[in-house]
């Protein structure tokens, strides 16, 4: 064979061996899923067409400036712990990616470019370093060594540039898609750090997406929350609600705040919408924040009811400044003609005129204690002991009313730390309320007055610590269900025969102010039933 036919088979050889490696470099870009999965069968190729015995591949950080060791094969344990970082312009391989071309070096012995002069003890005689140079820059390096000397022909080095740039290319896509993989990652960690319900709906309100705190506000996971309309979990209906939040958000194209009722779960739920527009102007979806605003809308309502109070507190104040001394004085006058024996022929009309002047000064008294709200002064107190001396001062006025008192009071009652002062005032005004709805009934209906006490051992609802539980129960006339929300209101009564509409909204005071309940379990024609539940002394 001539000496030119022997060139043209090696140049033969070396363009297959060429077509080997980057259709294996290619196929390598195609399945390898992630950077260093690339760049070791990368270099797994290129190590096998080129024969060379070992190789590195390093990427750049950008911010840092530095290379670090992403891939190698065959290096000893000592050649990887020498080549894993590289600053920029270091030594061969950081030569390579300042310059953006291949650089070879025969003789890594006599080459003052090499910077780590251990890897020659490491079986390193020469060296190729090639850029990764993708559209926007170098990406990383990939370097090939040899055992002994050599010498790189111009083939070789062809084929390494134009595999570094096959490469750039992939690694720069990789690394773009890392990017958007971990920026979404982030943004799904944020989305469900947020303490408030996030979701996103379909503009017809189906969710597309939510958040782990809007799942936890209805006992669910976000994946089961998916596909489901807005109207499923907010109102446990199929079907919208002519007022649909999501649907005025994408009709009237902004934003919407709306709060709504969970009577279900006894709570307030605030959602506030955006539209989400596509650059051509389309609404193509609906972004809702969900909040439980139920402690902010308690804390409002105290606060409304603390300036009601303080107002009622100055009213108060004015109308016992401007009233007390002319009842003083009307009072007196009374007890003076009542003893003038020239007015004994009106002594009734005079005694009734000093009860209404009584009342009046009570009703004062009241609206000034309701404006004061004393702090109870805590002690040990035993319901079932302060529940007899109560009885036993109102027994004249239950007999005179022809009412059946039965004590059902459980032995042994738990004690528990209140204001005796303030709860026989709770007791007196819901026993007094009792007699009053009794003595209105007609001759022939039984009048009954029951009151019953037990202790609660266990931390049960609705207090969740363990309790007293003292029920007043009557046989009267009972309240209107249209009245029960109101009964805890100043002022507010059911009384068609009159009264201040104090005594429960005081009573309900006091009874929260020793961290207890007062409600009205159950009122129809044949009575009421009033529970009081108050803490158990603490040992």
């Amino acid at each position: 064979m001539t000496t030119r036919a022997q060139r043209r088979l090696m140049r033969a050889l070396d363009r297959d061996a060429d077509l080997v490696a980057l259709s294996g470099v290619a196929e390598a870009i195609n399945e390898s899923p992630d950077v260093a999965t690339l760049l070791q069968r990368t270099l797994e190729i290129v190590i096998r067409v080129t024969a060379l015995d070992a190789g590195c591949a390093h990427r750049l950080d950008e911010e840092e400036e530095a290379l670090y060791l992403c891939a190698q094969l065959n290096l000893s344990e000592r050649a990887r712990e020498l080549v894993q970082r590289f600053e920029l312009g270091e030594g061969v391989i950081g030569r390579a990616a300042v310059l953006g071309e291949t650089v070879a070096v025969t003789d890594a012995a006599g080459d003052r470019r090499v910077a780590r002069r251990e890897l020659i003890n490491e079986r390193v005689g020469a060296l190729v370093a090639t850029p990764l140079i993708g559209r926007g820059g170098v990406r990383g390096v990939l370097t090939l060594f040899c055992h002994a000397a050599r010498r790189f022909v111009d083939h070789e080095l062809r084929l390494l540039t134009t595999v570094g740039r096959q490469v750039g290319l992939a690694l720069e896509h990789a690394q773009l898609f890392e990017e958007i993989r971990s920026a979404q990652r982030e943004w799904e960690r944020t989305f469900d750090a947020l303490t408030d319900g996030v979701s996103i709906h379909a503009p017809s309100g189906r969710i597309r997406r939510a958040n782990r705190s809007l799942a936890a506000m209805f006992g669910t996971e976000p994946e089961a929350l998916i596909g489901k309309r807005c109207c499923e979990i907010y109102h446990d209906s199929p079907k919208p609600r002519e007022d649909c939040t999501i649907m005025r958000t994408v009709t009237e194209r902004c934003g919407q705040v709306v709060e709504l009722g969970d009577r279900l779960r006894g709570r307030v739920l605030r959602l506030t919408t955006d539209p989400i527009t596509a650059p051509d102007g389309r609404i193509t979806g609906v972004v809702c924040v969900t909040r439980d605003v139920t402690d902010e809308k308690l804390i409002e309502r105290r606060l409304i009811q603390q300036e009601r109070t303080s107002a009622i507190g100055e009213i108060a104040a004015g109308i016992a400044h401007e009233v007390g001394t002319p009842l003083n004085i009307i009072s007196a006058n009374i007890e003076y003609l009542l003893r003038d024996a020239a007015f004994a022929a009106r002594a009734d009309e005079l005694r009734a005129i000093g009860e209404q002047a009584e009342n009046i000064a009570a009703l004062v008294q009241r609206l000034l204690d309701f404006a004061r709200d004393p702090s109870p002064q805590l002690v040990a107190v035993d319901l079932n002991a302060l529940i007899e001396r109560t009885m036993a001062l109102l027994a004249p006025q239950f007999h005179r009313s022809r009412i059946d008192v039965r004590l059902e009071l459980a032995p042994y009652i738990s004690v528990i730390d209140g204001d005796p002062a303030q709860l026989q005032q709770v007791l007196f005004n819901i026993i007094n309320n009792a007699r009053q709805a009794m003595e209105a009934l007609p001759p022939e209906r039984a009048r009954r007055l029951t009151i019953a006490t037990d202790s609660v051992l266990v931390a049960a609802p609705p207090l969740g610590v363990p309790h007293v539980v003292v029920e007043i129960s009557d046989t009267g006339l009972g309240i209107p269900a249209t009245a029960l929300p109101h009964v805890f209101k100043p002022f507010f009564t059911a009384n068609k025969d009159g009264g201040t509409g104090l005594g429960l909204a005081i009573s309900h005071r006091i009874v929260q102010r020793h961290a207890g309940s007062l409600t009205i379990d159950r009122s129809d024609h044949d009575g009421t039933t009033v529970c009081i539940r108050l803490p158990i002394a603490h040992s």
